[in-house]
């Protein structure tokens, strides 16, 4: 698998070294107790609300991983206990949001073992509480996740927006064409953005849609990443 990816300078670079910059950077916070395929260090940095806002550090996504909310008990395709009732995939899922614009039932569809996009078109959604920076510096965000293709090329893309209390300060997107089929979503998908000088942000917008192909598109592992603007490291590579 080629799992590099390169960003420049001027979409605001993070980099994660291999050995974590929770030790690079001497940071005692406590570091999170996180597992991203690919991407080992992440377990290294610490959660954002016991960071400063100088320090790269993580923000969980509830139901991130699309394995199910907390205490999920129900059935999924062929999952033990194969006697437990299944459920929904909107019901799996929350507190994303599944987006069928087609209505073609995608999110009532019956959740299965793994969650994918049923079809082209088809998205999720989330809004996610922003801990406080404490200092109104600009900070940058990065949000990652893992997507992948069963049907053939796709073209894949998340959007992100920055809120101030009701108010939307920042948005950003970026796009990947995912061409090779597997199992499992292995393909980096990871849009930047950053938060003005002087705003604290209270909340995020994620969206991550199947833009084109032929859906049944997986889509996990999503988290966000914070660091300052000028951080020196010119690229993210994950380790499979």
């Amino acid at each position: 698998m080629n799992r590099s990816i390169r960003i420049r300078k001027a979409a605001w670079p993070l980099a994660i070294h291999a050995l974590g910059l929770g030790i690079a950077m001497g940071v005692a916070a406590p570091a999170f107790a996180l597992t991203i395929p690919g991407h080992a260090p992440f377990g290294g940095l610490p959660e954002c609300r016991h960071a400063t806002w100088k320090d790269a550090c993580l923000i969980s996504v509830p139901n991130g991983d699309f394995g199910g909310p907390e205490g999920d008990s129900h059935s999924h395709g062929y999952s033990f206990p194969s006697f437990a009732p299944p459920h929904s995939v909107a019901e799996h899922i929350t507190p994303w949001r599944y987006i069928d614009p087609g209505r073609r039932g995608g999110g009532q569809a019956q959740a299965g073992e793994q969650f994918v996009l049923l079809q082209s078109g088809d998205g999720v959604e989330q809004r996610v509480t922003l801990p406080s920076t404490g200092s109104g510096e600009p900070v940058v965000y990065g949000v990652h996740a893992h997507v992948g293709t069963w049907t053939g090329s796709t073209r894949v893309r998340m959007d992100v927006a920055l809120r101030s209390g009701d108010k939307v300060v920042a948005q950003a997107n970026r796009a990947v064409q995912v061409a090779q089929v597997t199992d499992d979503p292995r393909s980096e998908l990871m849009a930047w953005i950053e938060a003005p000088r002087g705003q604290d942000m209270s909340a995020m917008d994620i969206r991550i849609t199947a833009e084109d192909g032929l859906g049944r598109t997986p889509v996990a592992d999503v988290v966000i990443v914070r660091a300052t603007p000028d951080d020196p490291l010119p690229e993210v590579t994950p380790r499979w």
